[in-house]
């Protein structure tokens, strides 16, 4: 029931204008669901009301288990359901039909049947199970973004004897750009003049030890596979390095990594050996994101 975007372009693009700002860190990558998580809050804390009200703990309370003439139970799940309705009734419209009808259904038979604590904890459980989902799709776009954030999109240039700052789509061939200490390399080029160190393990080079998260997709009898996996990068002897680098490419980014299984095993799987790695332990967030967008997910063990 979460929003995902039709494409990958759709989830990078967000706002570009805010890129280039100089807080390049989101003030909170979740707000965009802080409506869902509000809802929710309501939706529990009437829930709450509702059962504390009637559970006899002090006789009391009882009046206060409805509000003009309805009780609490019935607005929670009137209150949350309205938007489980929405999404029902556009996914049908859509010709898309989903857990969102069951729920419909399930939440209008309890109203229906008096049991309002019952609608209103099958909306209670849906708008939990909604919220978690949104907050680990927002997490992953978050993170997905900040990697191409790294690209900057403007540059100094020299024009007619000046300095002067253009966006990266501006640059002509054979222009002199200047890059300050601490600043990231906008195009590629030749250094005419000045020397300093530039940190290329983003692209190029053995990459530092450290856990990753790896994923590999496949097309297996009409169906979109997604493998998924853990594992950790390892430093080797300065000896076995370079004799496996100079048995390849040496100019390709070189990693030595555990993936929990044998070269056999990751090449035997319906021939795809192709993986796409990332730095640090984000095995939730991708298996996630990859089931919104349709993949069906395989979780490989250390066992596999």
């Amino acid at each position: 029931m979460h929003y995902i975007p039709e494409s990958s372009r759709a989830l990078l693009q967000g706002d570009a204008v805010a890129a280039d700002s100089a807080s390049a860190e989101e003030p909170g990558f979740h707000m965009a669901s802080a409506p869902l998580y509000a809802l929710t809050a309501c939706v529990g804390l009437l829930l709450l009301g509702d059962i504390l009200a009637g559970a006899g703990i002090d006789p009391a309370w009882s009046a206060y288990r409805t509000v003009f003439g309805f009780r609490l139970a019935l607005l929670a799940a009137v209150l949350g359901g309205a938007r489980i309705l929405y999404h029902t009734l556009d996914g049908l419209l859509t010709g898309r039909i989903g857990a969102d009808l069951a729920l419909t259904i399930a939440c209008l038979a309890a109203i229906l049947l008096g049991e309002h604590s019952v609608a209103a904890l099958v909306v209670f459980i849906a708008l939990c199970g909604e919220s978690i989902e949104g907050y680990t799709v927002d997490r992953a776009a978050s993170a997905i973004k900040r990697i191409f954030n790294l690209c900057p999109r403007q540059a100094h240039v020299i024009r007619d004897g000046q300095e002067r700052d253009v966006t990266v789509e501006e640059i002509s061939i054979a222009e002199q750009v200047v890059v300050r200490p601490g600043e990231r390399i906008p195009v590629d080029g030749l250094v005419a003049s000045g020397a300093t160190a530039v940190d290329e393990s983003a692209l190029t080079g053995e990459s530092l030890p450290g856990k990753i998260t790896w994923a590999r997709s496949y097309i297996r009898k009409g169906v979109l596979w997604m493998d998924i996996g853990r594992g950790e990068v390892v430093k080797l002897p300065p000896a076995v390095r370079d004799q496996w680098w100079n048995s390849t490419t040496p100019v390709w980014p070189f990693m030595a990594a555990d993936l929990g299984m044998s070269r056999d095993t990751l090449m035997a799987h319906y021939m795809s050996n192709h993986i796409a790695v990332a730095y640090g332990d984000i095995f939730q967030e991708m298996a996630a994101l990859s089931q919104e967008l349709g993949f069906k997910v395989r979780i490989i063990s250390q066992a596999n």
